[in-house]
């Protein structure tokens, strides 16, 4: 989420980068602020690559608490996906092991 937010600042930045160079190149903007602005785009391109690295190293240590080889989960769980519902969870689980539902839960 966070990388996600920062690549949606990149794209935001670029595009106030765009505006405010057609804005210098017609003489309404001095060159400082066209610096200023190339500086807030440098910052959050900057603010990727730290998010990437502990993004990466997170599932790295998700995929070795898994007992699994570290990488092996980063495909998978890149792809968002919904989170199904903890009653369905729950109420999977007892089906596989034979239990019947608690009073009061209604399976779908």
């Amino acid at each position: 989420m966070r990388i996600a937010v920062a690549e949606q600042q990149v794209a935001t930045d670029e595009h106030l980068l765009d505006l405010v160079r057609l804005r210098f190149g017609r003489g309404l903007s001095a060159v400082r602020e066209v610096a200023q602005t190339e500086a807030l785009l440098s910052q959050a391109r900057a603010s990727l690559q730290p998010l990437r690295i502990d993004l990466e190293g997170q599932m790295n240590r998700l995929d070795v608490l898994l007992g699994v080889q570290p990488g092996t989960s980063a495909p998978e769980l890149k792809t968002p996906r919904d989170i199904p519902a903890v009653a369905e969870r729950v109420s999977q689980r007892r089906a596989a092991r034979g239990a019947a539902p608690p009073a009061g839960c209604h399976r779908r």
